[in-house]
């Protein structure tokens, strides 16, 4: 909710999004479920909310941290253009630094995941 505040100031825009994320789930056999953390699957707030973490846990991190390395996003997938093998080693920075960021909950918050 950080990156969209940050980006969203309608009141009733965030209401909407924060009820959505907090609504329970009904599965197929009529089951609810209470949610505590990510966007339904399907979802249609999902790709917005995926696009604004995955621009700060993924774009700026990559931008700022593996500066020689061009970069392709759309939606979830990305593509880093390495130039050697020994440059996909930070490959696996990268899904550390998301991996990290998704479980803190946090799009800036600090990660161990730094490249060598």
């Amino acid at each position: 909710m950080a990156a969209l505040r940050k980006h969203c100031q309608e009141p009733w825009i965030l209401l909407y999004v924060e009820r959505w994320l907090e609504a329970p789930m009904q599965t197929t056999d009529g089951q609810i479920l209470e949610r505590d953390k990510g966007t339904p699957q399907g979802g249609v707030v999902s790709p917005l909310l995926a696009n604004l973490f995955l621009h700060y846990a993924f774009d700026l991190w990559v931008t700022r941290h593996l500066p020689g390395i061009r970069f392709a996003r759309y939606a979830d997938d990305a593509v880093l253009h390495c130039k050697s093998k020994r440059v996909t080693g930070n490959a696996g920075d990268v899904s550390r630094r998301i991996a990290c960021a998704s479980a803190t909950g946090s799009e800036t918050g600090s990660c161990s995941a730094t490249p060598v």
